[in-house]
């Protein structure tokens, strides 16, 4: 019974123990099933999910497409211990054709649109821009590479700042602005590293990429500024340092200068510029250059102005002394009353102009001196030459003097050679000089005719001229073939001639007068009447003894009738009776004649040798004019009375028979021009009669006068 029971038992035990193992190793098998199907399903591109029982597997999720499929199957057909595989729930994503993302960025977030490959893509652009794109389709059919593509494209648009991203198939389109093209070419070359796509650029650039770069020159108060400047730097303070923008050719850009200190060293360059003469100044890169002229005092200003700059940019100046590499040189032109002066000039000097007259200078005085003072002795000497010429040009430097110019003979030339010698020691001087003049004596000559008038030729003394002639005769005076001599001022004993054969002048027929080294020719023909004897006695008396002259009566004589107009008087004249009358206008009235005949009188005196009845030589001119009166009024039936007069000096019966003598030699004298006898009476007042104070020399000249009075015919008072 035991020994049943027993065995029962063992048989029970074993039957326990069995079953035990039994389960044990299905749960071993499940779980080994179930991990290789996680490890498969991890490894996938997309999300699947997995229920494992025993040894049976269900699968669902979306996988890209069918090789992708029968890949998995593959893969999970091959788990050990796999008795069966459920993936009818497993679906294909749909194939986007084309397929595109597109993805932009603002200034605050990112926006996405279109599909994606896998969850995993999806997870990679979430995490590029920060943003979570829920919104987006998983699909089939991205090119190879496409995600890595659109990783790389999402990168350079946030460096962009804003801008659009289109993947599209093999196709990337990137839109935006960036600051330079150097900025849009390094988004270009990332995407081209980053696979085999088409790329199309619309990035627009806010700059064009050149550097910045200033060029400011100041030279002769005008500016000229050129180059590329940033935007945080003020152009108009340039405009406002030099008070004028017609220069200024500035482009500024949108950007702001990369340096940190590049505003900072522009406005140090540009203010150490404004305290120079001249000068340019440079930022190019991260370097400044200042190059100029100007005053010692201006030169250390600008030099400390950039000293006191703190920077790391490179500052390098070089500056001079405004002309210290400028030769010193006087140009100066002179019209013979005015110079100018130009050139460059030391320190303290002033052009003085050719004999102490005032210079236009346009000249620049330098800031340093003449120290060797050979410029000023070349200066002063080239000067004093200068005014020795009529006109010329002067160049002086430290070492040479060129003079060219007019002057008036080659005597001068002595002269200016002695001026030169003051110059410098081993200046070299050189002259072209043009003479006006030979520098022989003036000979010259004068002709006149009473028809034709006066005319001069030959060589003529300085100051001496046709106008100062005409003026010494009262005619005027033609030019001929005349020179000046321009050595000669000296007129000799012509001024004298002159002022003798002017007070005969109307009564000339022809003159010939020539002024020569050895002295005065002088041939006069005198009209018919004039008292050549006279006339010769008178210039024999005042002529200057080196004038040799000679004086003749007109032969033949004209026709009678005819006409000329006197050079002399302008006076149309006829010939009558052997003598020139002039025609004069005027009413044969009684009234009419005694005014013609007072005017006469007033223009030209009848005179007297002295104490006699003789008319001078100069009375022809009032008789012949007298005649001219009377003969009309004479036909016009009047009759007219010539009466003497003296002044109350000497015996009085004695100047009562010399008044009377006188008024019959008036009446001789008409009578000889026409006029009929009957019609003149003579009459001798002596002193009796006085018009004015005996007492004084004026009134007695005054007084001694010869009188026309005109009476109607028969009514001719008795003398």
């Amino acid at each position: 019974m035991r020994g049943l029971i027993g065995s029962l038992v063992l048989i029970a035990g074993v039957i326990g123990l069995g079953a035990w193992g039994a389960a044990d190793h299905a749960s071993r098998i499940e779980g080994k099933v179930s991990q290789a199907t996680d490890d498969i399903l991890d490894g996938a591109p997309h999300v699947l999910a997995s229920r494992v029982s025993g040894r049976d597997v269900t699968v669902t999720g979306r996988v890209t497409d069918q090789a992708e499929w029968d890949a998995l199957q593959a893969d999970l057909l091959g788990i050990e211990g796999l008795r069966r595989l459920d993936m009818s729930a497993v679906q294909l994503l749909p194939v986007a054709d084309p397929f595109e993302i597109t993805i932009a960025k603002t200034e605050d977030a990112w926006t996405a649109e279109g599909v994606v490959p896998s969850e995993a893509a999806r997870r990679t652009f979430e995490v590029a821009t920060g943003e979570l794109f829920p919104d987006l389709d998983l699909a089939a059919g991205a090119p190879t590479g496409w995600v890595d593509v659109g990783t790389v494209a999402i990168g350079q648009l946030d460096q962009m700042g804003a801008g659009l991203v289109v993947l599209s198939g093999e196709t990337v389109t990137v839109s935006g602005v960036v600051d330079t093209p150097a900025d849009r070419a390094s988004i270009l070359a990332a995407l081209e590293q980053a696979g085999a796509f088409t790329i199309i650029n619309d990035i627009d650039t806010r700059d064009d990429g050149r550097p910045f770069a200033l060029r400011v020159t100041f030279n002769d108060g005008q500016v000229r500024a050129l180059g590329k400047v940033p935007q945080d730097w003020p152009m108009g303070a340039l405009v406002t340092r030099f008070e004028r923008n017609d220069g200024i050719r500035l482009e500024q850009s949108v950007l702001a200068a990369s340096q940190p200190d590049w505003v900072n060293v522009a406005e140090a360059g540009l203010d150490a510029l404004t305290l120079l003469i001249e000068g340019t100044v440079v930022l190019e890169g991260s370097a400044l250059t200042l190059a100029g002229e100007g005053s010692p005092d201006g030169i250390e200003a600008a030099a400390k102005r950039l000293a006191a700059l703190d920077t790391d940019m490179t500052v390098e100046a070089e500056l001079s002394v405004f002309g210290a590499d400028r030769p010193l040189v006087l140009s100066m032109n002179w019209d013979g009353q005015q110079a100018e002066a130009s050139g460059t000039f030391p320190a303290e000097f002033t052009p003085r102009g050719p004999q102490g007259t005032a210079v236009i200078n346009s000249g620049e005085v330098m800031f340093l001196p003449d120290e060797k003072g050979a410029f000023t002795a070349n200066a002063n000497a080239g000067v004093a030459a200068l005014g020795l010429l009529q006109t010329g040009i002067l160049t002086a430097t430290e070492t040479e003097i060129v003079l060219a110019g007019t002057a008036t003979s080659p005597q001068v030339e002595d002269t200016i050679t002695a001026v030169l010698a003051n110059a410098a020691p081993d200046t070299a001087v050189s002259t072209d000089l043009t003479f006006l003049d030979d520098g022989s004596p003036a000979s010259w000559r004068l002709t006149y005719d009473a028809i034709e008038g006066a005319e001069v030729e030959g060589r003529l003394p300085l100051g001496v001229g046709p106008d100062e002639i005409g003026a010494a005769l009262g005619v005027p005076v033609g030019l001929g073939s005349t020179t000046t001599a321009l050595e000669d001022e000296s007129a000799g004993s012509s001024p004298a001639v002159l002022a003798a054969v002017a007070v005969y002048f109307p009564e000339i027929e022809t003159l010939s007068m020539t002024q020569g080294a050895s002295g005065v020719g002088l041939d006069l023909v005198m009209s018919p009447g004039v008292q050549i004897d006279l006339v010769a006695q008178t210039l024999a008396e005042t002529l200057p003894v080196d004038v040799a002259f000679s004086i003749s009566p007109l032969d033949p004589l004209p026709a009678n009738g005819t006409l000329r107009v006197n050079a002399a008087t302008g006076l149309s004249e006829v010939f009558v009776n052997g003598f020139w009358i002039p025609e004069l206008d005027f009413g044969t009235t009684l009234a009419g004649c005694t005014e013609a005949s007072a005017g006469v009188l007033s223009g030209g005196s009848v005179s007297f040798l002295s104490g006699s009845a003789r008319l001078d030589a100069t009375s022809i001119r009032a008789i012949n004019a007298l005649a001219a009166v009377a003969v009309p009024c004479v036909e016009a039936d009047l009759e007219l009375e010539v009466s003497g007069h003296t002044d109350a000096s000497g015996d009085a019966e004695q100047n009562q028979v010399l008044s009377q003598e006188r008024a019959e030699a008036v009446r001789a004298a008409l009578i000889a021009r026409g006029v009929p006898q009957r019609a003149i009476t003579a009459i001798g007042f002596g002193d009796s009669q006085p018009v004015a104070d005996n007492e004084t020399v004026e009134g007695r000249a005054l007084n001694r006068r010869t009188d026309i009075v005109w009476f109607e015919r028969g009514a001719l008072r008795d003398p």
